[in-house]
């Protein structure tokens, strides 16, 4: 057995801003890609939650992930490789919404993308 796959990875972000904002879905363009600086969990009144720090032309800013993400989240914090390909800048996301009808209401969806070298930022 390899007891080294029980160590905990901790994640390390290098281009994570701290104390930076946080946008709702109304202050972003929908459907654009951001570069994923950060993936972050924190306790709230419900449980965990997770968050990212975002960046696009010079604007840095945290927004809330919805809690579908919540698995793809901790996955991400939790492999060295994807801590080190967000730190390189190749991850990115998408931010847009939809309309459900379990709920009536408008709801946030987002996209992990793999960012290549030509995007501008």
């Amino acid at each position: 057995m390899d007891f080294t796959k029980m160590n905990k990875v901790v994640a390390s972000f290098k281009n994570a801003k701290k104390d930076l904002p946080f946008k709702k879905v109304n202050d972003v363009k929908l459907n654009e890609v951001y570069r994923v600086n950060g993936v972050f969990s924190v306790n709230g009144k419900f449980g965990i939650r997770y968050f990212v720090s975002l960046e696009k032309d010079d604007d840095f800013f945290n927004f809330d992930l919805p809690t579908g993400q919540n698995e793809n989240a901790a996955a991400i914090c939790s492999d060295a490789d994807s801590v080190n390909a967000i730190n390189n800048g190749e991850c990115g996301i998408k931010i847009n919404t939809y309309h459900s009808k379990k709920y009536n209401r408008e709801c946030v969806n987002v996209e992990w993308v793999n960012i290549e070298e030509t995007l501008p930022f």
